[in-house]
């Protein structure tokens, strides 16, 4: 019995032991990190105004968002990249959870961070990763409608020229896995 006890013991101290992270992540419940997953402080964290294709009016219920962040913590990862050569990183997807711990940040006077996966680099990528995203959501047809747009716009640069074609309807089709009236 007595081993049981040291056992129990030994178990109840490591789970005492276990607190948030000093940074201020939230999923401090135990939860470990992945290998693929950083906590990036939310002002290091860039939202390309031409690549977000939520419109801020179409966020809903950012007080909702916040509470439960607040409460529970951030429970799902957005995707990004990090621009290395400044050390910021691009938000692909997570733009109400971005939000939300903006919010939290100006509330409490500390900066909280956001976990983020590593995420496409290109913008079609991007758009895909968003598009994808978006669908557990359920976006408005309008924000679908401007993710397929974006597709299709392809890139360009400083210059003016295009760096990057556009996909044509059918690679659109093809890539975000749509029927044609789907698309339509």
């Amino acid at each position: 019995m007595g081993k049981t006890s040291t056992t129990k013991e030994a178990k109840t101290k490591t789970k005492v032991a276990m607190k948030p992270a000093e940074d201020g992540a939230e999923n401090s419940k135990g939860a470990r990190r992945g290998k693929d997953s950083w906590q990036i402080p939310v002002s290091k964290i860039i939202v390309d105004e031409d690549l977000n294709k939520r419109e801020e009016h179409n966020y809903g219920d950012m007080d909702e968002l916040v509470g439960l962040i607040r409460n529970q913590g951030q429970l799902v990862a957005g995707r990004g990249y990090e621009d290395k050569a400044t050390g910021m990183w691009h938000l692909n997807f997570g733009h109400r959870r971005l939000r939300a711990l903006q919010i939290l940040s100006k509330e409490e006077g500390v900066e909280r961070t956001m976990d983020l996966m590593r995420g496409a680099k290109d913008k079609i990528g991007r758009l895909i990763e968003q598009y994808l995203e978006n669908v557990q959501q359920k976006p408005t047809d309008y924000s679908r409608a401007k993710i397929i747009e974006g597709l299709m716009e392809g890139e360009v640069g400083a210059d003016g020229t295009v760096t990057t074609p556009g996909l044509s309807p059918e690679e659109v089709m093809e890539k975000l896995r749509v029927s044609q009236a789907q698309f339509y």
